[in-house]
């Protein structure tokens, strides 16, 4: 069992409090982003193509929301999300993106949360 120490903690503190929002994080730490996918990740919108990583770094606001362990293959996986920025929204509308082979070939507007119940 490992114990834990007072700089173990600071480090912790200090890695989960940065001051950029987690799209940029992400968009740093991934230099061969092509441009079209690096601008949308910034611009908080997933698109047609993107991995199921690059979607949630899209989709994350100041932190990464989770951590997954996934190698794509032939599963078809939805995910569904509820941003402002996708749809250029005043309030958070939810989307649903499929994912085929480990990227994105659909996004589809779901109906309002009142209507989804």
């Amino acid at each position: 069992m490992r114990v834990f120490s007072i700089a173990d903690g600071l480090l912790l503190l200090l890695n989960g409090c940065s001051s950029k929002p987690y799209n940029e994080r992400y968009v740093a730490s991934c230099p061969n982003l092509d441009t079209k996918t690096r601008e949308a990740i910034l611009q908080h919108r997933v698109i047609s193509g993107m991995s199921i990583e690059e979607a949630i770094a899209a989709t994350a606001d100041n932190r990464q929301p989770y951590a997954y362990a996934a190698n794509p293959d032939n599963s078809l996986i939805d995910i569904n999300f509820w941003t402002c920025t996708q749809f250029d929204t005043t309030n958070l509308v939810g989307f649903k993106v499929v994912f085929a082979n480990g990227r994105a070939t659909s996004i589809t507007r779901l109906p309002k949360w009142k209507d989804t119940r």
